[in-house]
This record gives C-alpha cells, sequence and structure tokens, in this order.
C-alpha cells in the first residue's frame, strides 16, 4: 500500500483482505515500512489494549502473596507493595533491580535485591520488563 493512503482507506483495505498488516511502499515501490491495523487504531484511538492480555501496567498480587511488578513502576509505588523493603527514590523497579546486579538476569532467574526475593518474569532488551517480588511477610526464613 500507498505511503500516502488515508486512514480510512487503509481501514477499508484492511476490513476487504481480512488483514492486520501491510507492507508500506514509497512512490518508487521500495518498501519503507510495515503498518498493523492497530496502529490506525491507535493513531486514531488513542491506546488500544487488548483486554484478553493481562495489565502490564499496574502491581498485582498473586494468589501465594508474591507481587508482580512492571519493570517501568516507580519505586516509590513499589514500596507499598512491598511492605516498605526498598528505599524511596526517583528509579523504576527495573533500573533498581539492575542497580543491585551485575547481569541482565534470564526470564525465571532469581535474585536478592535489597534482601527482596525477584524473579525476573520477563526481559524487555537489556531491562527487565516484569518482576515477580515477594514481600518480606512472604518470605520463609528471609534472604540474605
Amino acid at each position: 500500500m500507498p505511503d500516502t493512503m488515508a486512514a480510512d482507506r487503509l481501514l477499508a483495505f484492511f476490513r476487504e483482505r481480512r488483514r492486520h498488516q501491510a507492507l508500506v511502499v514509497d512512490g518508487s515501490g521500495a518498501v519503507v515500512g510495515l503498518i498493523t491495523l492497530e496502529d490506525v487504531l491507535s493513531e486514531l484511538l488513542g491506546s488500544v489494549s487488548d483486554e484478553l492480555k493481562p495489565s502490564r501496567l499496574l502491581p498485582i498480587r498473586l494468589g501465594d502473596g508474591r507481587v508482580r511488578l512492571p519493570g517501568a513502576l516507580g519505586l516509590d509505588q513499589a514500596r507499598v507493595w512491598l511492605e516498605g523493603a526498598w528505599p524511596a527514590g526517583p528509579e523504576t523497579v527495573a533500573t533498581f533491580i539492575e542497580q543491585h546486579t551485575d547481569h541482565v538476569p534470564e526470564p525465571g532467574e532469581h535474585l536478592a535485591v535489597a534482601g527482596v526475593d525477584v524473579e525476573a518474569e520477563s526481559i524487555d532488551g537489556t531491562h527487565v520488563a516484569v518482576a515477580i517480588v515477594t514481600p518480606p511477610s512472604q518470605q520463609a526464613g528471609g534472604i540474605a
């Protein structure tokens, strides 16, 4: 599809062909990118969330008492979920974890971070995207 196609025509293109993505070409026919239906909807409606995926933007207390924390969450907000175990500060959860380790953890790896058990649930490039953290009251015997 041409890189100058209007949004309404682009939506019709996706609907008619029952596709959710298409290659974008410039005036000379060279491929210059990929566009998805979600890209178009996000531009028209703002951020579009998927109701089938759990939100990764909010902390979630799991059934076993651990807490799933997004890496982008501010440390001040994380402190509430961790019973004040981590200090206040301007950092994010990901930055704080990375400052207390000497490597980028692998998904599923457990770490002791400032006395708290942390499992790196998912990694986004070189940053912790989501961590599962055990609050002090849920730890058996504590972490050294």
